[in-house]
């Protein structure tokens, strides 16, 4: 995970339940160095500026940490920038070991979005390495992503209605999610955080 966050040309964090920053990429580092929305306060926990923006990233991370909380795929929230500039669009995804729940806390993904960038599309390898998809289940997701019903998705990959389903409830599985929709939604996220190419030197 950390060699892909290093490798990514967009901010991206790994948080632990606490919101203690355990790894930033470069990108990351230039933005909360700048202190303009984003910082890190002395025990190394990330921090927004205003105190509106601090609570809620703080509430955010700690649901992810509470086993109680209802499941869900990603938070998104907005991060004022004293500067005056657009304000960053932050996504908050709790990435579980080899994509399944297990006695430990999740690892928490937070990934800073500048208004002005634009993505590309994902590669299903992205997701696959995110959520430990089967290339099978990285291909029904695709499907899933860009719209398509479940039998078109059968039809398109040449198997039954039924191995489908089973597919698809898998994904569901390792990416938290319960509704084709939700899903679709975490994917279109994780789109342009994981696959802009990262800056010329």
């Amino acid at each position: 995970m950390i060699d892909v966050l290093d490798r990514l040309g967009r901010a991206a964090l790994l948080v632990d339940g606490y919101g203690r920053v355990q790894h930033m990429n470069a990108a990351a580092h230039e933005i909360v160095d700048r202190s303009d929305g984003l910082s890190t306060d002395r025990g190394g926990v990330l921090s927004a500026v205003t105190p509106r923006d601090r609570a809620v990233l703080a509430a955010s991370i700690a649901g992810i940490r509470n086993p109680g909380r209802r499941s869900i795929a990603v938070d998104s929230m907005m991060v004022v920038r004293p500067s005056n500039g657009r304000h960053y669009v932050l996504h908050i995804l709790p990435i579980h070991r080899n994509g399944r729940s297990s006695a430990r806390p999740p690892i928490v993904l937070v990934t800073v979005v500048e208004p002005d960038d634009s993505g590309r599309c994902a590669s299903v390898d992205t997701w696959r390495t995110l959520y430990g998809l089967t290339p099978r289940e990285a291909a029904v997701a695709e499907q899933v992503q860009r719209g398509e019903g479940l039998q078109t998705v059968a039809d398109t990959l040449a198997v039954t209605l039924s191995t489908v389903r089973a597919h698809l409830q898998h994904v569901f599985e390792k990416t938290h999610t319960h509704r084709q929709a939700e899903l679709a939604r975490l994917l279109t996220v994780v789109e342009p955080i994981f696959d802009r190419p990262p800056p010329t030197p």
